[in-house]
């Protein structure tokens, strides 16, 4: 095999309390990487050819987790990699971790490693420290595994599906706003120690949010998509969630959270939702911020397409 395809899909992070252990893929958007086999390049060298990403190898989330892959089994071959970017950059919607999972996948059909989905995880998040400045596991565990993912380690890597009780749709709300260094900044405001009752308070709303889903109780998902922690610590960069989560919650929407680092806000729906009755209210909100946005409708989806 001298080249391959991969398509990875969006995936949003967290869901309220599960803060870098809860993730979910959905088909919103969809990259496309083609990782090929370059002999005419210097030996062992990596190309990248993208647009609105870096194209230095330790500088993109794809090149970073490729290099460290190939440094650890010792793989000495070049490869162009061309990445067609759809999923939105810096919205909250994993678009590096997309590039990353992609990247490791695709390198492993093509030199045939038979390399295990909880180690395709490993060098995944590692890649993503070329865009966020640290590893983390829940975008690229969403991208690897497909669908809802609980990450149950970092050391030794390893997650897991979750299977979801019931059929459910998603909106995302996404602001036309761009802030540099948005997840440095966004993993930076999350506090570093907490009361012991807020902790217990936190882990209850998971437990309920992770049953609700297996069992496909909607109140249950409602009750546990509530987080006073990570999101609350970083209200300030999105004033315009808090009005958006009270007035989808009334219009009886599943549940609300920012997606990943934001600025993106997803909305979980079913049939009891009045969805006209959210997308009006959102509107309303939006337009007060002065901020244009675009919506996009949604459903959880499997995980990277291999062509």
């Amino acid at each position: 095999m001298e080249k391959i395809t991969v398509k990875a899909f969006s995936t949003s992070a967290n869901l309220g309390p599960g803060y870098d252990i809860l993730a979910l893929a959905h088909n919103a958007f969809r990259d496309d990487l083609v990782m090929e086999k370059n002999p005419n390049s210097p030996y062992g060298s990596i190309k990248i050819i993208a647009d609105g990403v870096p194209e230095e190898v330790e500088k993109n989330s794809a090149g970073l987790s490729l290099l460290k892959l190939f440094r650890h089994y010792g793989i000495k071959e070049s490869v162009k990699i061309h990445i067609r970017k759809h999923v939105p950059i810096g919205a909250g919607l994993g678009g590096s971790g997309c590039s990353s999972a992609s990247s490791v996948t695709a390198a492993n059909e093509l030199f045939d490693l038979g390399i295990s989905r909880n180690e395709l995880l490993k060098f995944a998040m590692e890649g993503e420290s070329a865009a966020s400045g640290s590893p983390h596991p829940d975008n690229v565990a969403a991208s690897i595994y497909g669908n809802l993912v609980c990450v149950n380690s970092l050391n030794p890597p390893d997650a897991a599906n979750i299977n979801i009780g019931t059929d459910l749709g998603l909106l995302s709300i996404i602001p036309d706003v761009q802030i540099p260094g948005k997840t440095r900044i966004a993993r930076s405001l999350v506090p570093k120690t907490l009361p012991m009752e807020d902790h217990v308070e936190n882990s209850r709303n998971l437990s309920s949010l992770i049953t609700g889903f297996i069992t496909g109780n909607r109140e249950l998902i409602r009750k546990g998509m509530n987080d006073s922690l990570v999101e609350a610590s970083r209200l300030s960069m999105f004033p315009y969630y808090t009005p958006i989560r009270e007035s989808a919650l009334k219009n009886n929407a599943v549940g609300v959270c920012v997606s990943g680092a934001g600025p993106t806000i997803l909305i979980m729906y079913d049939e009891e939702t009045n969805l006209a009755g959210v997308e009006e209210s959102v509107g309303h909100i939006m337009n007060g911020t002065g901020l244009s946005y675009r919506k996009t409708y949604s459903v959880p989806c499997e995980g990277m397409e291999i062509e």
